[in-house]
């Protein structure tokens, strides 16, 4: 496995902000650690969405972590600090000294506080725009009526109906969708933003697109 990655900066209250995932299989969840003059001093997943991975095409958008470290900031600022994939025992990446960001940490205290900091679902259906190539790979291997059934189920917790089901196989065949804008579309219905849904992250197993 070829992982690749950053570490961006420490917080001064006490984490590390980074990203990483596998270029070969960008769907994939890394689990990581870094370690200091081998000494491991924080573990997490790359599960998080950042807008600026998603445009950059880095694990569709969802693979940065923040590290809650054992230690203190300014001396692990010192570096060098070395980003581990847990799994496959191989450095990702290292680092001197890293700049450390000034902010407190602000725990949430209400339930939408809490959903809001929860990376296994998405917030907003923009931040699916960088899984085209997931969704591609679905459609390839199912087919469009499979992707719209899927995206019924997906977006709207119900199975597509015969009109919906014609309409939008029509639209993805003709080149008028594409696989992102039919889900965009289901998500900006009516029938969403009455009842609308939490949605499963593309890291989490009960993705219901993701292809093995």
């Amino acid at each position: 496995m070829s992982a690749t990655g950053h570490m961006d900066a420490l917080t001064s209250s006490g984490y590390l902000e980074g990203w990483a995932y596998d270029p070969e299989r960008p769907g994939q969840v890394l689990q990581v650690a870094v370690v200091v003059q081998n000494r491991e001093v924080g573990r997490g997943l790359a599960n998080c969405f950042r807008w600026d991975l998603a445009d950059s095409g880095y694990g569709n958008g969802w693979c940065a972590f923040r590290l809650r470290l054992d230690g203190v900031v300014s001396a692990l600022r010192r570096g060098p600090l070395v980003l581990i994939d847990v799994v496959e025992k191989t450095e990702i990446c290292r680092t001197g000294a890293l700049p450390v960001i000034e902010c407190s940490e602000a725990y949430p205290s209400t339930v939408a506080e809490v959903i809001e900091s929860d990376p296994t679902v998405v917030h907003a259906v923009d931040q699916l725009y960088g899984c085209d190539a997931l969704f591609e790979r679905y459609l390839a291997s199912n087919g469009a009526e499979a992707f719209v059934r899927a995206a019924y189920v997906y977006i709207l917790g119900r199975p597509a109906d015969f009109g919906g089901l014609a309409n939008y196989v029509a639209r993805l065949a003709s080149g008028e969708f594409s696989t992102y804008g039919v889900l965009n579309a289901l998500y900006e219905s009516d029938e969403f933003r009455t009842s609308p849904r939490l949605l499963v992250a593309p890291t989490e197993p009960g993705f219901v697109f993701a292809v093995p």
